[in-house]
């Protein structure tokens, strides 16, 4: 195996650096990886009214973008699986 390159993070990323490891996406689950201000939001508010906008038009009024579309360093947002 090759050496993973290091790198420095903030701590609010590394504390949860093991859940993030451990992470098993389920098969219908959609990933967005993007660089830090690039549009995250943007991107994450466009695919969950492309996903949820039909099915159910009252979950964009209820809950707020970070709780509909987590992100996976949050740590209070992090599954066991999926």
């Amino acid at each position: 195996t090759l050496p993973l390159p290091t790198f420095s993070m903030i701590h609010y990323f590394t504390d949860n650096w093991e859940n993030i490891q451990n992470f098993q996406a389920r098969p219908d689950d959609i990933l967005i990886a993007t660089y830090p201000k690039a549009g995250t939001t943007w991107i994450s508010y466009i695919l969950d009214l492309l996903y949820f906008g039909q099915k159910a038009p009252e979950h964009h009024t209820l809950l707020p973008i970070y709780e509909r579309v987590p992100f996976l360093e949050n740590d209070s947002h992090i599954c066991a699986s999926g």
